[in-house]
């Protein structure tokens, strides 16, 4: 009796940063019987309360290792590490969404607990080892995802955007599911150890039908981190979408996604690397050089980060391929400077976006250092964070992933990276440009800079000063 009390304390424990974002929701339900008014600040606070308290969670459990529900959800840094991203990238999307949703008279009561249960999902997501339990928790992400991209019903792309959103969703959740048909018939298994397991004791590592079960369900985790080739919703639904769901789903579901595919690769089946390592190696330069080419073209803020999430989808892929000790520091160091450098460049385009607009274009950043100074540096900081310039912290983040590709011999990899870095430079260097060296083609508009929206900039952007200048309290708990 005493040992079930502990395993369930246990249990308890592992999922106590899930189970806090889930109780949260449940509470946010309740703002339908707040005073309309009152209802946005109380949804609100009680998201931003529950993600304190699932970090608070996340933080008491650090150093703990264990497992939960029959082995299949795992206790251990990774797992909190990449929780805590998650967390902040959630908490950011709250301070993105208070005065923008509530402008945009988005119902306050449906579109925080959808954001809640969706983090919640992630949350175990990055504990999951099961097959299946990975498969209902990104099928939980997508459902929330293209609820909320379509929460602008006033704007007709916004509707259309979310049935893209859905198809591409639905077809992902098919071929996760017959990648999971095919890799239980061949092992038998559905818990990834217990797979490593049966691949090396019985040969099946040139076995057909196991390495086409194991592309396909990984063809289908692409799709969530917007990984090619599975991204061509992602624009459509970036843009349509209002700005504060697609910062959250820029950011949070592909940190989710990466850890899984870091504990599929490297830690379950490391010693299939000479099978998979040229083909996410072929991800990785797809992803970067569709993304970068894309974006070029583009006039539209949003859709321009859109492309911009999914080149450094194929940036973080690199950390993937190589087969290093370092992989996981390096991975969560460049997705955390990623989430901070994206969802603050969303932050900047909430100021200019209006309620009847779908997103700012270029145009409406020119002359913003003559409106706001402060807001045109940290909007520059963000993009030379994503190029990957110092003194920002993203230098630091392709630094350290390059470092651990070059030092396991993927050179020509970099190289690629490298010049696909040169690319993205011109269309982020663009909006630099738009900012200080143009001026507005009519009469400025009047920026709304509500206080936490501008709380959240300002975070961003010193953070990645400050961790782009003082790196080593951060290296602390990820690359060292």
């Amino acid at each position: 009796m005493i040992s079930n009390l502990v395993e369930r304390l246990g249990t308890l424990a592992a999922l106590a940063p899930a189970l806090v974002t889930a109780a949260a929701a449940v509470v946010t339900l309740l703002g339908v019987l707040v005073q309309d008014r009152n209802r946005h600040t109380f949804c609100a606070g009680t998201a931003f309360a529950g993600f304190a308290a699932a970090g608070v969670a996340v933080l008491a459990l650090w150093g703990k290792r264990g497992s939960a529900l029959h082995g299949t959800l795992v206790l251990d840094r990774t797992a909190l590490g990449f929780q805590i991203i998650i967390l902040l990238a959630s908490a950011l999307s709250v301070a993105l969404s208070y005065d923008y949703a509530r402008r945009l008279r988005l119902p306050a009561a449906e579109y925080y607990p959808l954001l809640l249960i969706a983090t919640s999902a992630m949350l175990l997501l990055a504990g999951r080892v099961e097959l299946l339990g990975i498969f209902l928790s990104t099928q939980i992400v997508s459902v929330c995802g293209y609820v909320m991209a379509g929460f602008r019903a006033d704007s007709p792309p916004s509707p259309e955007a979310a049935k893209k959103y859905l198809l591409t969703a639905a077809f992902a959740a098919a071929l996760m599911l017959c990648g999971i048909g095919l890799i239980y018939g061949a092992t038998g298994q559905t818990i990834l150890w217990r797979i490593a397991m049966e691949v090396s004791a019985r040969s099946l590592t040139g076995a057909p039908l196991f390495l086409a079960g194991l592309a396909l369900f990984v063809g289908g985790l692409c799709f969530q981190a917007a990984l090619v080739p599975f991204h061509f919703h992602t624009p459509d639904v970036y843009e349509a979408a209002p700005v504060s769901v697609a910062a959250f789903l820029s950011a949070a579901p592909k940190v989710a996604v990466f850890v899984v595919l870091l504990r599929l690769f490297h830690q379950i089946f490391r010693d299939l690397a000479e099978v998979w390592q040229p083909m996410v190696a072929l991800l990785a330069v797809a992803g970067m050089t569709v993304g970068n080419v894309s974006a070029l073209a583009e006039t539209t803020v949003k859709r321009m980060l859109a492309y911009s999430a999914i080149a450094h989808g194929g940036y973080a892929l690199i950390a993937i391929v190589a087969a290093s000790t370092e992989v996981t520091g390096a991975l969560a160091f460049y997705l955390l400077i990623y989430t901070l450098a994206q969802i603050g460049a969303f932050a900047v385009a909430t100021t200019l976006a209006s309620g009847k607009k779908v997103g700012p274009c270029l145009g409406d950043l020119a002359g913003l250092a003559n409106r706001n100074m402060l807001l045109a540096l940290a909007m520059t900081v963000f993009m030379l964070s994503l190029i990957g310039l110092p003194p920002t912290a993203g230098f630091l983040a392709k630094f350290y992933v390059f470092g651990v590709a070059t030092a396991e011999h993927w050179v020509w990899l970099v190289i690629v990276a490298l010049l696909n870095s040169v690319v993205s430079a011109y269309y982020y260097l663009r909006v630099v440009n738009a900012m200080f060296s143009q001026r507005a083609a009519g009469e400025e508009p009047s920026l709304i800079t509500p206080p936490l929206l501008l709380a959240a900039i300002y975070l961003c952007a010193l953070a990645l000063i400050y961790l782009g200048l003082f790196p080593a309290q951060a290296m602390q708990y990820t690359v060292r």
